[in-house]
């Protein structure tokens, strides 16, 4: 592997700005990387993959896969909360809870232009992450700012540009972690100076949630959001991790869309919807 991701980040320059600093990361691009929301099981090992993104509470502990060499980068759902983290009590009467999402049960919109949101992300929800031996954070429903000025213009007006902050503010407290934001097209060229990856769900498939159906998505959407990527990746030399869904059983569709995304100069990985099923990346006792 091209340097095992050691650490990902080759190096770390700071710009002094008058009174701003510009994050300006230097990055080894992965070869192998999973995506994968489950439990590990007891003895295995990650020692074949780069870059791991991992739901902490489900692997509280990374130290052990740290030490295999791979990097290892802890969720974060900073457009949404979720009734089922350690935060959500403390929260969930709080006028910036907005709606469910239809698609996810538990997970609630929420206003990124309020200042207590954005203090239980900063200080509460990420040292949690680090402090399981994280190196970074995987910063998912970027994009519910943009849904939210679709959903009423004036009402949530601002909230674009308060989630450009937000992921600034993240920077600015933790300078040297690994950032790595999900969708949120709209924000990208506003946020890639302060992230080391850019990852992107449904480039090229596209999941029914009222069916339950995997089905492939619309080229015109590819073609407009690979587009996109090949600029961000081009301007900021910003890596792509494309994540897109596939039946498990449908192995063509698979190969398939891993090379398109590699032909694209992206990085792939191809999971269930629910990322809960084991990656064939991750080594179990007995099967080495």
């Amino acid at each position: 592997m091209i340097c095992r991701l050691t650490l990902f980040i080759m190096g770390l320059t700071f710009i002094a700005l008058g009174c701003a600093t510009m994050y300006n990361p230097m990055i080894t691009q992965p070869e192998s990387w999973i995506c994968y929301y489950g439990k590990i099981p007891r003895g295995a090992s990650l020692k074949s993959i780069d870059l791991a993104i991992l739901d902490p509470d489900n692997v509280p502990n990374v130290h052990k896969y740290t030490r295999e060499g791979t990097m290892c980068v802890g969720y974060v759902s900073i457009g949404e909360a979720e009734d089922y983290r350690f935060y959500w009590k403390k929260i969930k009467n709080e006028g910036f809870i907005i709606a469910e999402n239809a698609d996810w049960k538990g997970n609630y919109y929420i206003d990124p232009r309020n200042e207590r949101w954005k203090s239980v992300i900063i200080d509460e929800v990420i040292p949690r992450v680090l402090n399981c031996g994280y190196h970074g954070i995987f910063m998912d429903t970027l994009d519910t700012a943009e849904y939210l000025e679709w959903l009423d213009p004036d009402k949530y007006e601002g909230s674009i540009d308060a989630m450009v902050e937000l992921v600034r503010d993240i920077r600015r407290r933790y300078p040297t972690i690994i950032m790595i934001s999900n969708n949120g097209y709209p924000l990208l060229s506003r946020i890639a100076q302060y992230i080391d990856a850019a990852l992107v769900e449904d480039l090229y498939t596209a999941y029914d949630f009222a069916t339950g159906v995997y089905g492939l998505q619309d080229t015109n959407i590819t073609k407009e959001n690979r587009q996109i990527l090949h600029d961000i990746s081009a301007r900021y030399r910003v890596p792509i991790l494309t994540l897109d869904y596939v039946h498990p059983d449908d192995s063509t569709t698979k190969l398939s869309i891993e090379r398109k995304s590699k032909d694209n100069g992206f990085f792939p990985y191809i999971a269930d919807i629910n990322l809960e099923v084991l990656p064939r990346q991750v080594k179990q006792e007995g099967n080495r």
